[in-house]
């Protein structure tokens, strides 16, 4: 029981700091240099190491890693 309830409170957790995330920053290609945001679930479940997240830029179409950066 008891691990189905820190399952749910770190689903939860992950969600409320991915909506912070997102509604401050946004994500910049390191190959083209475009901005763009993710889905709220894309950027839970993509690979991140470091500040990074590996992911297909809709701009260019290409994969790699891609740094937040503030909105503006």
């Amino acid at each position: 029981m008891i691990r189905y309830v820190l399952a749910a409170l770190l689903i939860v957790f992950s969600i409320v700091i991915q909506n912070w995330i997102l509604r401050y920053f946004e994500y910049q290609c390191g190959k083209c240099e475009e901005k763009f945001t993710l889905p709220i679930l894309k950027a839970i479940l993509s690979v991140h190491f470091m500040g990074k997240k590996y992911v297909k830029c809709p701009e260019c179409g290409k994969w790699g890693w891609v740094s937040l950066v503030p909105k503006g």
